[in-house]
């Protein structure tokens, strides 16, 4: 299937979600991210801030400031994309697409650190579908020492998915009804 069609299928289910829906799912999914061994072993996490129907984040961003976990966001720059340092949402303003990105100069610096993901969709082989823009890709590209978990919604799971060269896996896909290692 090509991209653009499972793009716009993919985005009609989500689309369908409820709030109460995506709060559900998005719970079970980061119940089963917070269990994995890497949230542990990474003192620096670079969630995304959710967008639209995407897996919430924001409870696991705020847990993660509890926790004394160092958070850094994404950043649209141009057609690049940083991770910057946050300490409260209050740091956030909308940015590039309307997401809320960070307002603050706290460049993330560090050479090891965990980051959890969205995409469109994914398949049984870690490969991913982002949303156009290549964002994650190109940064992860030169930061290849940094663990990458996904989060998703099971229907985002295909069995195959035809993907580019340069799209980047995942090291460990998160649903809300199991983990693809």
């Amino acid at each position: 299937m090509d991209k653009s069609i499972i793009r716009a299928e993919i985005k009609e289910q989500k689309r369908q979600l409820s709030k109460e829906q995506i709060l559900e799912l998005s719970h079970f999914c980061i119940q089963k991210l917070n269990e994995l061994e890497c949230m542990e072993k990474y003192d620096v996490i670079c969630p995304y801030v959710s967008y639209n129907q995407e897996v919430f984040t924001w409870d696991f961003i705020k847990q993660l400031r509890k926790d004394n976990k160092k958070v850094a966001v994404p950043k649209v720059c141009g057609d690049e994309m940083e991770f910057y340092y946050i300490r409260q949402f209050s740091d956030l303003v909308p940015g590039a697409y309307g997401i809320l990105e960070p307002d603050t100069r706290l460049l993330m610096t560090e050479q090891k650190a965990l980051i959890i993901m969205p995409g469109l969709a994914f398949d049984e082989e870690k490969n991913r579908i982002g949303y156009g823009g290549g964002f994650y890709d190109k940064y992860l590209e030169k930061h290849p020492d940094f663990f990458k978990v996904a989060l998703a919604y099971e229907f985002q799971i295909y069995q195959k998915l035809n993907t580019e060269q340069f799209d980047l896996k995942p090291d460990i896909i998160v649903t809300d009804k199991r983990v693809i290692r």
